[in-house]
């Protein structure tokens, strides 16, 4: 069983585990770990659908105690977006990931900084709310990433904070999670404790990145994400790849335009690597590929960093792949003078993304296609435009009247995050003795609790939720 302890009361040999960021939805990822006097926040991320202070985690929670450390497992807003923040609060902590992820890191901050001056800019704010949520300028941005230090994955890392109780280190070990590049699992090791945190994992292939690997081992305590908990098993990723090229034709070869949200870093390299596999194995016609300028960018670190964790294939060089960079400015009547196929962040068509600003032309258009290859919160503009059919009126914008389907409508699964049925054989796989689900909705925690429990029925199952969770008293 594991224990849940109220805030007053404070033990010095102890771990425990308390979620200061989202809990019950995908949000803002954001972990407190206490070891023997070692205080140490994973991940420091920002609510992709909220805005100012609602966006962060709950920083107040950390008021209180030690902060030593903050492992960031990967790039994505939704993990690393508040990182500026943090440390604004906490500016000794020291920041560790794995090499990949630095360079990624700094473009990811970067954008979220942006995001956060346009809030900032545009609300009407109280002076105190202005100052605290005022965000770093890229040059700062850029500096704060230089100080991440970049760790090598399945090494041995050992750490001691300011008030580390105990003789013996804390040890560390990142290994390659399979979600995007540099993406981490943790492995945590303290006087006989084990303690794992799969991060976003991903255990099967895609086209560039070879799937999480990490050997069998025995811990104490998972902590496992529930992303898909609540989706029966999918294809392969192969198998959506016939699926789109057989869609994909079915608009080039009638002069249309294809769009497919993606998130800069990952799904757009994967999909990217994945069309031009299809053109050159003549699947599908040549055709213009317009990719977002943030794309290309982390396009070019993940040719960098090719060498650095596992790929399928290392003979991948995105920047030689023949593409237009999508501005701002690029005209409709470009796209649509001819096929095409439009890679547009961002993969859930947030409002006032590229995505979401071409979608509003590509529904009135009969001889486009909108495919969704990912998961769509069911809050976004996205999940509406991917569960739609053609003739359809469906609400685009909130508030604004319905708009007509005229285009094609269709959903793939080209998923960065684990099958449901791979998160629970590998309780089997670490034999691990309890297990934390967190990064989940309701419904996805529920239901692979449910499976987890059916399949292991000693096993000993909670969620991560605002309160401590004791996993080790002395």
């Amino acid at each position: 069983m594991l224990y849940y302890i109220s805030d007053y009361v404070y033990l010095d040999e102890m771990i425990y585990l308390q979620n200061i960021g989202t809990f019950g939805e995908i949000g803002a990822s954001c972990y407190y770990l206490y070891i023997d006097g070692t205080g140490i926040v994973i991940d420091a991320g920002m609510h992709p659908k909220k805005d100012g202070v609602e966006s962060l985690p709950d920083f107040d929670k950390l008021e209180d105690k030690q902060v030593d450390y903050l492992i960031i497992t990967h790039a994505h807003h939704d993990h690393i977006g508040s990182v500026p923040y943090l440390v604004r609060r906490h500016p000794h902590v020291k920041i560790l990931s794995t090499v990949n992820t630095v360079e990624l890191a700094i473009l990811s901050m970067v954008n979220s900084s942006r995001i956060m001056k346009e809030y900032v800019e545009t609300r009407t704010l109280t002076a105190k709310q202005r100052s605290s949520l005022m965000p770093y300028t890229a040059e700062e941005t850029t500096y704060l990433g230089r100080m991440i230090e970049g760790l090598e994955y399945e090494k041995p890392y050992f750490l001691s904070g300011f008030k580390h109780k105990s003789s013996e280190d804390i040890e560390l070990v990142l290994y390659d999670s399979g979600h995007i590049m540099g993406s981490a699992s943790l492995l945590i090791k303290h006087k006989g404790f084990s303690f794992f945190f799969t991060g976003d994992i991903n255990f099967t292939p895609q086209t560039i990145l070879a799937g999480a690997q990490i050997p069998r081992m025995s811990v104490d305590v998972l902590l496992s994400e529930a992303t898909l908990g609540s989706t029966a098993l999918q294809g392969t990723w192969k198998e959506e790849e016939e699926k789109l090229a057989k869609a994909l034709n079915a608009v080039l070869s009638n002069g249309g335009s294809a769009l497919i949200p993606v998130f800069a870093i990952g799904k757009s390299q994967e999909l990217l690597a994945s069309i031009y596999d299809m053109m050159i194995d003549h699947k599908i016609p040549i055709s213009p590929i317009y990719v977002a300028g943030m794309s290309n960018k982390v396009n070019r670190l993940y040719d960098s960093g090719r060498f650095r964790g596992s790929r399928v294939s290392l003979s991948y060089d995105l920047r030689e792949i023949p593409k237009i960079t999508l501005k701002d400015s690029t005209p409709l009547n470009e796209i649509f003078k001819g096929k095409s196929i439009v890679l547009a962040t961002s993969g859930m068509m947030i409002e006032d993304t590229k995505s979401f600003r071409l979608a509003e032309d590509f529904l009135k258009n009969s001889k486009c296609g909108i495919f969704s290859v990912g998961y769509m919160d069911p809050d976004t503009p996205g999940y509406r435009v991917s569960n739609a059919k053609t003739g359809d009126e469906i609400e685009f914008k909130k508030g604004k009247p319905p708009v007509k389907v005229m285009c094609s409508i269709d959903k793939f699964r080209f998923s960065a995050h684990a099958k449901r049925e791979d998160l629970v054989n590998f309780v089997k796989q670490v034999k691990a003795k309890r297990v934390i689900l967190t990064h989940g909705d309701n419904d996805a925690v529920n239901e692979l609790g449910a499976l987890m429990l059916e399949k292991y029925p000693g096993l000993s199952l909670t969620v991560a939720e605002e309160q401590r969770i004791v996993l080790r008293e002395d």
